[in-house]
């Protein structure tokens, strides 16, 4: 079998789970889209109402394997919170992570709908871990981490990046 699809008891569409073959593609209000990411194989959640609301989703980015859970704003169609673990096919460079969004508002065409904007990200890359909140527009703002040599820091940075304040090396 290469595709399950589960339907309620009232004929709405719940949940997928198919192959690369035959993963869904992306429907905003009733228009289709084709997915960003090729070749993905996994899981695709459906809320009453029949909308995508999120996933988890085994694929490759380039040569890196990729596994991503999302939980989808329903309404606006954007992600919500996502778990993301990332790993180069020689395991020589990794990264895991969970990541928060905030909507910001844009029209899709004929559509208003709203584009995830990262707010919140807590990730381990390559034995660096650190805390990053990002202003509303997305830009980075505070970061709090450990480098791979065990070093603490805490840094602020002005809306265009620069580093505004430093504690630690």
């Amino acid at each position: 079998m290469q595709r399950i699809n589960v339907i309620d008891a009232n004929g709405k569409l719940r949940l997928v789970i198919a192959n690369s073959a035959h993963f869904p593609d992306v429907e905003i209000r009733g228009k289709v889209y084709q997915r960003s990411i090729h070749d993905s194989a996994g899981f695709v959640y459906y809320d009453v109402n029949g909308q995508e609301t999120g996933g988890l989703v085994l694929t490759k980015l380039g040569t890196d394997d990729v596994a991503n859970q999302t939980f989808d704003y329903t309404y606006q169609m954007t992600d919500g919170i996502r778990m993301i673990k990332r790993e180069s096919a020689d395991g020589a460079r990794w990264q895991a992570g969970f990541e928060i969004f905030d909507r910001r508002p844009y029209r899709l065409g004929e559509v208003d709908s709203s584009q995830g904007v990262q707010r919140v990200a807590l990730v381990d890359e390559d034995h660096n871990a650190q805390l990053v909140i990002s202003d509303v527009q997305g830009k980075r703002r505070i970061r709090i981490g450990v480098d791979a040599t065990g070093e603490p820091a805490i840094t602020m940075l002005n809306p265009d990046g620069k580093e505004v304040y430093r504690a630690g090396k």
